[in-house]
């Protein structure tokens, strides 16, 4: 994977949350359903911790910006 001039390799893939402690997987249904209950009901907190880059309407967003990333999830 090339990232500015530099070439990376990937070693390692996971989604697994044994694997790793950062890895995980979720559904649509269940990020709902964890943002409706509790404390914080009607909030949702994202945590990116690794670089995280989307579509935008002209050209490639470096930054999870609100907009792109609630628009993404409501398309789902």
């Amino acid at each position: 994977m090339r990232f500015g001039g530099n070439l990376f390799r990937v070693s390692n893939i996971t989604a697994d949350g044994r694997a790793h402690p950062w890895a995980a997987v979720s559904s649509y249904a269940a990020l709902w359903s964890n943002s409706m209950t509790g404390p914080t009901s009607g909030h949702v907190l994202f945590r990116f911790l690794t670089p995280t880059a989307f579509a935008g309407t002209e050209a490639t967003v470096l930054f999870p910006l609100p907009h792109l990333v609630f628009t993404n999830l409501l398309r789902r």
